[in-house]
C-alpha cells in the first residue's frame, strides 16, 4: 500500500504528493525534490513537521509532512 506524503516548499507555498517508499535513500528524495522545485539539490533543507532533520529512516518509517527550504 502506497503512503501518500506531503512535501513543502516553503519560500513558494508550493506543495508536492509523494509516495516515499520509491525512495532508497535520503539522495533519491533530495533528487526528486531538486527536480520538482529546480531547487538545487545541494541548497535543500528538509525537516519534519517538528523541525528536526529529515532521516532516510524518518522518511521510511513515518509518515509526515515535509518543509523544504532551500
Amino acid at each position: 500500500m502506497a503512503t501518500q506524503t506531503q512535501v513543502l516548499i516553503a519560500h513558494t507555498g508550493q506543495r508536492l504528493q509523494v509516495d516515499i517508499s520509491q525512495f532508497s535513500s535520503l539522495d533519491d528524495f533530495r533528487g526528486w525534490v531538486a527536480r520538482q522545485s529546480a531547487i538545487p539539490v545541494q541548497n535543500i533543507v528538509a525537516l519534519t513537521s517538528q523541525g528536526k532533520t529529515v532521516k532516510i529512516q524518518t522518511i521510511q518509517l513515518e509518515k509526515f509532512t515535509f518543509t523544504i527550504f532551500e
